[in-house]
């Protein structure tokens, strides 16, 4: 999914899936989009929401 590589893609995962249940629920799917267009936090798990810029 966004043309990420298993490897970073795997990392982003991880970081997203906050509890580490190995799903990321609704929960923390709509607090990394929030931390995308929100934070100003460049190590927030949200702001690889769409792969490194």
């Amino acid at each position: 999914m966004w043309r990420v590589q298993a490897p970073d893609a795997m990392d982003m995962f991880n970081k997203l899936d906050i509890n580490g249940d190995g799903a990321i629920s609704r929960h923390e799917l709509i607090r990394a989009l929030r931390e995308f267009f929100l934070s100003n936090d460049a190590d927030a798990p949200g702001s690889l929401f769409f792969g490194h810029i």
